[in-house]
C-alpha cells in the first residue's frame, strides 16, 4: 500500500532536530524530568528558528575555546 507523504508530517530540520535531541539527553543526564527536558528542547529550537531563521550562519569548530579548557 502506497501512502502520499502527508505535507504536514514532514520533519523537521535536521539541524533543528539534532540540537533538540542533544538538549533533552544532556537535559536528562542532570536529572531533568523527561517531559520537562522535552518542553525546554522544543521551546530552545522554536526560539532558534524564530529568532535566527532565514541567516546564513557559519558556524566556527571553536579550536581555541576548547584548547583553553
Amino acid at each position: 500500500m502506497n501512502k502520499k507523504p502527508n505535507r504536514m508530517a514532514e520533519l523537521r530540520h535536521e539541524l533543528l532536530t539534532d540540537l533538540e535531541q542533544k538538549v533533552i539527553s544532556f537535559l536528562q543526564e542532570h536529572g531533568v524530568p523527561t517531559e520537562a527536558a522535552e518542553h525546554t528542547a522544543i521551546n530552545l529550537v522554536n526560539h532558534l528558528a524564530d529568532h535566527w531563521g532565514g541567516q546564513l550562519i557559519n558556524i566556527p569548530k571553536d579550536y581555541r575555546w576548547k584548547l583553553s579548557q
